[in-house]
C-alpha cells in the first residue's frame, strides 16, 4: 500500500511529514497515485526511488524496454487490476510470476496477484513513467466498452451482497468461486505460517471481509478478501475443519492438519456468528516453534541455571506464570523435551492437547463426560509417573492433587495465571490451599512475558528525548553507558521495526527463608523484597537488560512491565 511506502520513505528521511500532507492533497486534486505525485512534484526522483528499493529492501529494478511480455501471462491479470495497482506481469518461471511494480512494497497488490494467478509474485521496481506507457499499450481502460471501473465493479458486488439471502447461499457458492476461495484460504494460511503468525482472523467489518494476522503478538491487517468469495471462504474453512457447513448461527470449533514446506502444522479453528456475518479465528500450532532449547528462550545465564537445577530435582512443583500469549506453553514443552528420556515416564494432562510429543503420554481433558483435571490427575497417578505436566492449575482441587503428587515423590510442572512470581504464592493460598502445603511443595516459580525483538536487518542506534527517559523512571546508574536501538522498518519486518520475540523472565527459587515466610503468610511485597535480596532479577530489570543489549526497545519494556 502507498501508506507503507510513504512511511518507509519518511523513516529513511527521504521525505518529510509536510511533504506527505502535500502529496495527499495533490493526489485528491489530480487523481494520480501517490508515487506519480511524488515524482511529478519533484519530492523524489525515479533514480532515487530505484536506489532506495535496491539498497533498503534488496529489490531490483527492471527495464520494460528490454522485456518481451508473454501474451499468455498478460491474460492472467485484468486491465482493472493492472491499472489499480500499477503493476505489469512480464513472464512466468515455474510457479513464480515476474511482476513489474511501481510500488514493490504494496502487499495488497501482491496478495491480489497471488490469489488471482495462483503464482508467487517475484517483484521488481519499474519507473512510473515507463509503467504508464506499458499500461496504456497493453492494458487500456475502456470507458464506453466492455470494461468497467473497479469502483463500479465493487459497487455491483456490494449490491449482490446486500441482496443475498439464506436460500441463495448454495447458488452463490458456485464451483468457480469455491475453487478460488480454496486458493485464497491456502494462500493466507501459507502466508501466516511463513510469517510465523500465531493466529489468523477473518471477519466482516461493514461490507468488508478483512484478514488480520497476529505477528509477534500484535495484530496486523494483511488483505481484504474478495467480496464475492466471502461466503465461499467461510465454507472452505468449515470443510477443512470438519464443521457443519449448514450451521450459521451457533459457534463451532474444529481443527485443520496442514502441510507447509515439509512440516506438519495444526490449526485450531473457531467460528462464531456476529451481526455482520461469521467470524473465523485460526490459531496456528507449529510444533517446531515449541521444540526450543532452553538456552534460546531468553533466560539470562543465571536464571537458566536456576530453572535447569529445579528441573533436575526428583520431586516438587515448578510453576510457570504469566498472561495468555506469554509463551508459557513453549517453556513447558521445552522443559519436557529436555527431561524426555527412555528411563523416565512423563504424563501430561492438557485441555486440549495441542501438540503430540513422541515418547510422552498425553491425556486430553473431556469436560462433557466429567473427565476434568482433578479426575484425570487421580487416574494417571495410578500409572506411577515420574514427571507430571498439568496444563493449567485452575481450581483448588487441581492444585491440591498436584501438590500431593509433588509431596509423594513426583516432579510436577504446571502453569497458573498471575502477574509475577511472588504473587503466585498468595494466589494458591487464596484458592484455598494450606500455606504449609504450598511451602513444602514449591521448588521454583517462573514468571514471563514476551517482548518483540528489534529487526536485525534495519536496526540502528536511537536517541530518546530526556523527558521520555525521565518519564520511564530510569536512574543515572541504569542509563550509564547505555546505547539504545530501534528498527527503522524494512521489508524483512513488514516496516514494523520488529522481527521475532524473546522472553523476559523472573525466576524465583523457593529458598528455606522463603518457605518459612510462606508458612507465616507473609505478604507478596515481603516475598518479593526477600527474593530480590537473594538475587532474583525482576522482569522489569530483565527487560531493561535486554534493552541495553539491543534486543528490544524501551517501548516494548514499558508495554509489558508497566503493570508490574
Amino acid at each position: 500500500m502507498a501508506k507503507e511506502l510513504l512511511n518507509a520513505l519518511l523513516n529513511a528521511r527521504l521525505i518529510s511529514k509536510s511533504q506527505i500532507n502535500a502529496i495527499e492533497e495533490k493526489r485528491q486534486e489530480t487523481g494520480d497515485c501517490e508515487i506519480a505525485v511524488l515524482i511529478k512534484s519533484g519530492h523524489i526522483s525515479e533514480q532515487r526511488l530505484m536506489t532506495f528499493f535496491n539498497k533498503d529492501y534488496g529489490i531490483q529494478n527492471i527495464d520494460m524496454a528490454e522485456q518481451n511480455p508473454d501474451p499468455v501471462v498478460l491474460e492472467l491479470i485484468k486491465p482493472e487490476i493492472a491499472n489499480k495497482y500499477r503493476i505489469f506481469p512480464i513472464k512466468r518461471t515455474g510457479k513464480s510470476l515476474v511482476l513489474g511494480m511501481v510500488n514493490p512494497l504494496d502487499e495488497e497488490a501482491l496478495a491480489e496477484v497471488s490469489f488471482l494467478t495462483g503464482l508467487s509474485p517475484q517483484k521488481y521496481y519499474v519507473r512510473d513513467s515507463q509503467m504508464q506507457r506499458y499500461l496504456e499499450k497493453y492494458y487500456p481502460i475502456q470507458t464506453g466498452g466492455s470494461l468497467i471501473s473497479m469502483e463500479s465493479q465493487a459497487a455491483a458486488e456490494k449490491d449482490r451482497g446486500d441482496l443475498l439471502i439464506e436460500e441463495e447461499y448454495e447458488e452463490e457458492i458456485s464451483f468457480g468461486t469455491s475453487s478460488q476461495a480454496a486458493d485464497f484460504v491456502k494462500y493466507i494460511i501459507d502466508d501466516a505460517v511463513a510469517r510465523k503468525a500465531s493466529d489468523i482472523h477473518i471477519e466482516f467489518i461493514g461490507k468488508r471481509q478483512r484478514v488480520r494476522m497476529r505477528i509477534d503478538g500484535v495484530l496486523q491487517e494483511v488483505v481484504d478478501a474478495p467480496g464475492k468469495f466471502s461466503l465461499a471462504i467461510i465454507q472452505r474453512v468449515k470443510i477443512l475443519s470438519k464443521m457443519d457447513i449448514s450451521e450459521h448461527f451457533k459457534p463451532q470449533d474444529g481443527r485443520i492438519q496442514w502441510r507447509f514446506r515439509g512440516r506438519d502444522i495444526d490449526l485450531r479453528v473457531s467460528v462464531i456468528p456476529t451481526v455482520l456475518g461469521e467470524k473465523i479465528v485460526m490459531r496456528i500450532l507449529d510444533k517446531s516453534s515449541l521444540m526450543v532449547d532452553l538456552k534460546d528462550l531468553g533466560f539470562s545465564e543465571k536464571s537458566r541455571k536456576l530453572f535447569e537445577d529445579a528441573l533436575e530435582r526428583p520431586y516438587g512443583i515448578i510453576l510457570i506464570t504469566g498472561p495468555t500469549g506469554s509463551g508459557k506453553s513453549t517453556t513447558l514443552y521445552s522443559a519436557l523435551s529436555r527431561l524426555n528420556r527412555p528411563n523416565i515416564q512423563i504424563v501430561t494432562v492438557e485441555d486440549p492437547v495441542e501438540y503430540n510429543l513422541r515418547g510422552i503420554n498425553q491425556v486430553p481433558i473431556n469436560a462433557e463426560i466429567g473427565f476434568d483435571f482433578p479426575n484425570a490427575l487421580r487416574s494417571l497417578l495410578r500409572h506411577s509417573p515420574d514427571i507430571i505436566m498439568v496444563g493449567e492449575i485452575r481450581d483448588t482441587e487441581t492444585a491440591e492433587i498436584a501438590i500431593r503428587a509433588a509431596l509423594a515423590g513426583q516432579l510436577v510442572l504446571s502453569t497458573i495465571h498471575t502477574n509475577d512470581a511472588p504473587s503466585t504464592v498468595n494466589r494458591l493460598i487464596d484458592m484455598g490451599v494450606k500455606s504449609f502445603l504450598v511451602a513444602a511443595s514449591l521448588n521454583l516459580i517462573q514468571a514471563q512475558r514476551l517482548v518483540r525483538k528489534i529487526c536485525s536487518n534495519c536496526k540502528a542506534p536511537f536517541v530518546y528525548p530526556e523527558k521520555f527517559l525521565d518519564d520511564v523512571g530510569l536512574s543515572e546508574d541504569e542509563m550509564k553507558n547505555a546505547v539504545f536501538y530501534k528498527g527503522r522498518g524494512c521489508s524483512n519486518c513488514n516496516n514494523t521495526g520488529y522481527k521475532g520475540r524473546v522472553a523476559i523472565t523472573e525466576v524465583m527459587p523457593i529458598s528455606k527463608k522463603l518457605r518459612q515466610m510462606v508458612v507465616d503468610n507473609q505478604s507478596t511485597a515481603a516475598l518479593k523484597k526477600s527474593a530480590e535480596q537473594e538475587g532474583m532479577v525482576s522482569m522489569r530489570d530483565d527487560a531493561l537488560d535486554k534493552v541495553k543489549k539491543g534486543l528490544t526497545t524501551l517501548e516494548e519494556m514499558i508495554r509489558e512491565t508497566s503493570s508490574l
